[in-house]
């Protein structure tokens, strides 16, 4: 198998990050746990190390502007050149768009936004060197519909990720990269505690599992999606068919 080089997931420390890593590690040999705290990645470094994977943790703070550089040279120290990124770790605040002040604001745009492109600017050149690599950013369908009231502002950074990701794609598809998002909707993870009612929205009439989610990224760091770019993928249900 061709050394695809190293996978880096952010947010990885529970939920679909933690389940994204590990649907990974059989096709990725060295995975990088980024989260903000890294002492909260213990469960994960186990979990990934179990499904095959060398698998080391980092801590980032990621609403940093230099956080993406640093810790990409921490992992590109640890474990060589980057050939893989999932930018999965996101923020969402549940406050109306009136009452929203310009610090929730800068903050769910830098973790949201900001950050994942910062992450694509600093494993590109390793990928250009390569020849390849495959980059896949997780989005929302509130980026499509703009969500709750109260998640004005996170839609409005999964909007922007998912014109992220088709930009970044034209930019490095001649370097033979790929770069793709999926868009999840009401999925069993903390980050949407107290949404359960709205289950009864979708039309396959549950909510989605982290594993769910994780697979379809799977499926997009893989060979088998070789001519899909700047796609975004729904992952709902059938919440929103668009």
């Amino acid at each position: 198998m061709t050394d695809r080089g190293t996978l880096i997931v952010t947010g990885a420390a529970a939920g679909i990050g933690r389940a994204i890593a590990c649907a990974l590690a059989a096709d990725w040999p060295r995975i990088a746990l980024v989260d903000l705290d890294a002492a909260r990645l213990d469960d994960s470094l186990a979990a990934v190390r179990a499904a095959g994977a060398e698998v080391a943790a980092f801590g980032a703070d990621l609403a940093q502007a230099d956080a993406a550089d640093s810790v990409v040279d921490a992992v590109r120290r640890r474990f060589g050149p980057i050939g893989g990124l999932v930018n999965n770790a996101g923020i969402l605040k549940q406050v109306p768009l009136s009452d929203t002040d310009c610090a929730d604001f800068d903050l769910t745009v830098a973790v949201n936004l900001r950050a994942p492109h910062l992450l694509i600017r600093a494993v590109a050149p390793d990928m250009i060197a390569a020849g390849m690599g495959a980059i896949v950013s997780v989005g929302s369908s509130a980026g499509k519909t703009g969500g709750s009231s109260s998640q004005g502002v996170y839609g409005m950074t999964k909007a922007g990720v998912i014109c992220l990701t088709k930009s970044w794609a034209r930019a490095l598809a001649p370097h033979g990269i790929r770069v793709n998002s999926v868009s999840p909707a009401l999925i069993a993870t903390d980050m949407i505690r107290g949404l359960e009612q709205f289950a009864s929205a979708v039309p396959l009439g549950r909510l989605g599992q982290p594993g769910e989610v994780a697979e379809t990224v799977a499926f997009l760091m893989s060979d088998r999606a070789g001519f899909i770019t700047g796609e975004d993928i729904d992952v709902n249900g059938g919440f929103l068919m668009d």
